[in-house]
């Protein structure tokens, strides 16, 4: 500086030369701090001279002031002129009281782990400013653990000078500056093409800042299934971090490692569980996940609510999943199962729970089976509030699971369909199924066992397989489509036993349903199981849905309207059979 003073009349010229025979790292700061322009205009007001001679009688040099004291200085200054111009300064200023507490705070649980021999770590600021609490990390690391301890600072940050701050903090402490990077965190994630993970994560992000800039970008992320955001965004107008942590391409979670119980890691809305979860929720959900108990709003259209809960697993099928390595759609037979029960009684689902148990947990595994059942509650629209992830070691083997699940809806009370009201000459209608939906495995799988089937067998250009494992089909919204105009005596949702046994749970012990089986095309999977576990047609109705999912008791004069509903909800829906009086004796069912 001294020797700038001695030239004033080239001062400009060699200040400028001065400042580019730097190394690139220096070029970098000194152009996003602005040094040009503001040179420049100390220039036009002759006040270059000035404000270098001033500088010349200030000895700079880290062994006087170090870098912390020249960071607060410099956040000291922001912070002032912030507020004299009304402007943000907790966009780029953290008290350094502050910044001591979170890094003790961060790190005074983590002192045995920091204390293993030759430890190397990484610790990252996605909003790092002049990079305060990454050196103060470093420093207390190496100060209360052990001077051993190998710290790796990364961080971001997006105000030009700030960065240039800690660029320049970097640069003089012998660190790494290529790890400051610049721009939005939010919209431009400085480390997205290296795919790095970092040990730990401290920041103190704009709260209260919005990032309506950043909304596109943001919300493109968060609909990726391992995305910085995939667990939630707050409100454009809060700069609230929530941000996925973890590596979800290990079978252990952050959680498991912090001892958080595996039914609580919904609190840290932090996972693609709770994500899942979260994309299910109605408006009549309260709160959000991680509670000891979930709330539910009832709907202001339903009066005179009564509510109606089923419960259900989806079993054998299970051992079907493991074999075929398939594990997506597994949780929309967990959810048909339930909802499919409540509607035969004219209620809305309004909100399901999942019960998840394991020897132990596999995340991946784990996140199909969830996406599963997340898939299921938005098909029959309902919300996925909760539920009970269980470790059980010695319960189950290797990466085998078992699954239950449990739906509450609720229905106007004069408008429950109980079957009070079939009557003789009403219409049976059939609605068709997408298989074997979750009933008859046991023998399903000793078929395969016995005769050594191979699953990639095809029927009808399908594998066996792949029918088999197809998910249950979900009614509710195509039978609350048709309650919106037209009366249903009766339903029936053709589970275990069949068409057989429980079409007669619904109807007067009076009546019978007359049942023509010729009256749809059973699909060419059941005639295989009939044929191979060599069934007579008693025993084929009495164990699978034989195609038929869901039956519908109406009036003969609305089949009709009712079958248009349904065929403009998508669904294959057939007049089956009819109502008859019943013989003293005679059975409440005749397929014939």
């Amino acid at each position: 500086m001294r020797r700038l003073v001695n030239e004033p009349s080239k001062l400009n010229e060699n200040l400028y030369e001065y400042l580019r025979s730097f190394s690139p790292n220096v070029q970098d700061i000194v152009q996003n701090f602005g040094l040009q322009k503001h040179i420049d205009k100390l220039e036009e007001n002759d006040s270059l001279y000035i404000f270098i001679e001033k500088f010349s009688e200030v000895d700079l040099h880290p062994s006087k002031i170090d870098n912390h004291l020249m960071g607060s200085i410099f956040e000291e200054l922001l912070r002032k002129f912030s507020e004299m111009s009304n402007e943000t300064s907790g966009e780029h200023y953290t008290p350094r009281d502050i910044v001591n507490l979170l890094v003790s705070l961060v790190f005074s649980p983590e002192i045995d782990e920091l204390s293993k021999p030759n430890k190397i770590v990484s610790l990252y600021d996605p909003c790092c400013g002049t990079g305060g609490m990454l050196t103060v990390g470093k420093d207390w690391i190496q100060d209360n653990v052990s001077k051993d301890v190998e710290v790796n600072m990364f961080g971001q940050e997006l105000n030009p000078q700030t960065y240039s701050i800690c660029k320049s903090d970097f640069l003089i402490t012998n660190e790494q500056p290529e790890h400051i990077k610049l721009g939005s965190t939010l919209s431009k994630d400085g480390y997205q093409d290296t795919n790095r993970k970092f040990d730990y994560m401290i920041c103190n992000p704009p709260y209260g800042v919005s990032w309506k800039k950043d909304e596109k970008y943001v919300k493109n992320e968060s609909k990726e299934l391992c995305g910085r955001f995939s667990v939630g965004t707050p409100r454009t107008s809060d700069g609230q971090l929530k941000v996925q942590v973890g590596d979800t391409d290990t079978q252990t979670t952050k959680f498991e490692e912090q001892e958080i119980k595996l039914n609580d890691k919904e609190v840290q809305e932090a996972n693609p569980e709770a994500r899942e979860r979260k994309s299910t929720f109605r408006k009549e959900v309260l709160g959000g996940l991680g509670g000891f108990g979930s709330m539910f709003e009832m709907p202001n259209h339903i009066n005179n609510p009564v509510l109606v809960s089923g419960t259900d697993g989806v079993g054998t099928k299970l051992k079907l999943a493991f074999e075929l390595n398939k594990h997506d759609t597994i949780g929309q037979d967990l959810v048909a199962m339930c909802v499919n029960d409540i509607i035969v009684q004219g209620a809305e689902p309004l909100f399901f729970l999942d019960y998840f148990a394991c020897g132990k947990l596999n995340t991946q595994i784990a996140e199909k089976v969830i996406k599963g059942i997340s898939d299921g509650c938005k098909l029959a629209k309902c919300s996925l509030v909760g539920g009970e992830t269980a470790e059980m070691p010695g319960m189950y083997q290797g990466d085998e699971y078992d699954l239950a699940g449990f739906c509450v809806g609720a229905v106007d009370k004069t408008k429950i369909i109980d079957g009070k009201s079939v009557d003789e000459g009403d219409i049976i209608i059939g609605i068709s199924s997408s298989g074997a939906h979750s009933n008859g495995y046991s023998l399903i799988r000793k078929i395969i066992s016995e005769k050594k089937i191979n699953l990639d067998l095809k029927i009808d250009n399908e594998t066996i397989g792949d029918l088999l494992i197809k998910p249950t089909k979900i009614y509710t919204q195509s039978i609350l489509e048709v309650l919106k105009t037209e009366k249903i005596n009766a339903m029936a949702h053709i589970t275990g036993g069949g068409l057989t046994e429980n079409i007669p749970r619904v109807i007067p012990n009076k009546f019978k349903a007359l049942i023509s089986k010729i009256s749809w095309q059973m699909p060419k999977l059941f005639s295989w199981i009939k044929s191979e576990a060599h069934l007579d047609d008693d025993e084929l109705f009495k164990t699978f849905n034989c195609g038929i999912g869901m039956v519908i008791i109406v009036k003969k004069e609305s089949k009709d309207r009712v079958l248009i509903s349904l065929r403009n909800s998508k669904e294959n829906a057939f007049e089956i059979g009819k109502i008859t009086k019943k013989v003293v004796d005679e059975p409440q069912i005749q397929i014939i």
